[in-house]
């Protein structure tokens, strides 16, 4: 993608309700670093003005079965499109590529509706509101029993934050987090690149207990929006409620940073993840995710809530902290 062309989709993107950092092309030059897959970057032209696009992925399972993505280690992605018929070029060159490349399907995980009529699944949803205008305000706009939990950490155990970009310490925190859930590690090479990518679009809050790091969040801010991503921590301090005091220190620094609404991020129905994001007092949007299918027939259903899995994620979570470091990485390569 030219200068030219990666300037006109970034405008694109930030000019469109449901554009988000993913979406551009920063974030895609992150991917393209990290992960080294084959992509394409697809925009519809109508002579000088972009009218919509779409970027995708491809990614092979353990099975050796490709699939397309948009976007891949990514929550959202999908089509921006100025309509419904823009969206239905796209869908057709979408289709086309996966012929093309022998994919079984195209997901699309779309942040606003496409206008098309495809075949959807409801179990992601994204948690997202209004960042109130204090500190004080932002306290009292989390529910009480989180609120309570909250002045406790302060008071009781004297939790501070600071702001840093040690990606190292994070993502140790994040690997730690994720053996518990029975999750593979990402690939430490990934934080890195992104905390090089994002430049000053991103940061990470560590929250400290008595001088140590006990756990931490890596932040993207992209058109007034504070988006917490890649979090992790050590489960032995949660006496101290770090988690939520986390994210109403976050809340605080994203309003340093002139942030106006806070994206707490995609979770899965039911998960622990979506409980505690209700309980800081965010509500659900079901997002629209799309497929376009070639060859398969079905939608997915490999995620952490098909009981299927339930016996690697308890085994996974039962290996040593230093084998998941080594096995994540190369294990996450498949699990988009």
């Amino acid at each position: 993608m030219s200068s030219a062309d990666a300037s006109a989709w970034d405008g694109y993107v930030e000019g469109h309700a449901g554009g988000t950092v993913f979406h551009s092309t920063r974030w895609l030059r992150i991917l393209d670093t990290s992960y080294r897959r084959p992509y394409h970057h697809i925009a519809v032209m109508d002579g000088d003005r972009l009218r919509g696009l779409v970027s995708l992925y491809a990614v092979r399972s353990l099975s050796g079965n490709k699939n397309l993505y948009s976007l891949p280690y990514t929550a959202y992605g999908g089509i921006l499109s100025d309509g419904p018929e823009t969206s239905q070029l796209l869908h057709d060159e979408c289709l086309a590529l996966a012929k093309r490349e022998g994919a079984g399907m195209v997901h699309l995980r779309n942040t606003v509706p496409s206008g098309l009529q495809l075949p959807e699944a409801d179990l992601s949803v994204q948690f997202t509101k209004a960042l109130p205008q204090t500190e004080e305000a932002c306290l009292e706009s989390i529910p009480r029993k989180s609120r309570a939990t909250v002045r406790k950490s302060i008071a009781n155990h004297g939790l501070t934050y600071e702001i840093s970009d040690d990606w190292k310490l994070l993502w140790h925190l994040s690997a730690v987090n994720l053996k518990k859930l029975g999750t593979p590690a990402f690939p430490a090479s990934f934080f890195k690149t992104i905390m090089e990518g994002m430049g000053d679009k991103g940061d990470i809050l560590f929250v400290k207990y008595q001088g140590q790091a006990i756990c931490g969040v890596m932040t993207f801010y992209f058109k007034d929006v504070c988006n917490p991503y890649f979090s992790g921590a050590l489960g032995d301090f949660n006496f101290t409620g770090a988690n939520n005091y986390m994210y109403y220190a976050l809340m605080c620094h994203g309003l340093k940073r002139g942030c106006k609404e806070f994206d707490f991020g995609k979770s899965r129905r039911g998960s622990g993840s979506f409980d505690f994001k209700k309980n800081m007092g965010f509500e659900p949007r079901t997002l629209p995710f799309q497929y376009i299918f070639n060859t398969k027939s079905e939608l997915p259903s490999f995620n952490p809530s098909n009981p299927k899995l339930a016996l690697f994620l308890k085994v996974w979570g039962m290996q040593p902290l230093w084998t998941s470091k080594i096995a994540g990485p190369i294990l996450n390569r498949f699990l988009p």
